[in-house]
């Protein structure tokens, strides 16, 4: 696992074999699929995953970091609401407080 500027990515396990294995999947599903909309891509690009030209693979690559970085932070913002409702209906008010604190050091 490394170390990104955005600390949920490591908290989640967003590795960069993830990253890189996602970017793969969505290149040959797009290819794929792209002739059932009557879609044609470019042909340097409509090639195998490791033929893609440098530039067009680290832009999906860094797409895809950026859109999984996303779910990453609405799960983690998800679970910090259901956690502060839940304080809320128990009457732990004071918890609603440090609820982000804690969940930094609680959840994965």
């Amino acid at each position: 696992m490394t170390t990104h500027e955005n600390p949920r990515y490591d908290k989640w396990e967003l590795t960069e074999e993830t990253v890189m294995a996602v970017a793969k999947h969505f290149h040959e599903t797009y290819e794929r699929l792209a002739p059932r909309y009557n879609y044609v891509t470019r042909p340097e690009s409509s090639v195998s995953w490791s033929e893609v030209p440098h530039e067009n693979k680290s832009l999906m690559v860094e797409t895809v970091r950026i859109v999984l970085e996303g779910f990453a932070d609405d799960a983690y913002d998800a679970a910090a609401d259901r956690i502060q409702r839940q304080a809320y209906e128990d009457g732990y008010k004071d918890a609603l407080e440090n609820v982000r604190s804690v969940l930094d050091g609680v959840l994965p």
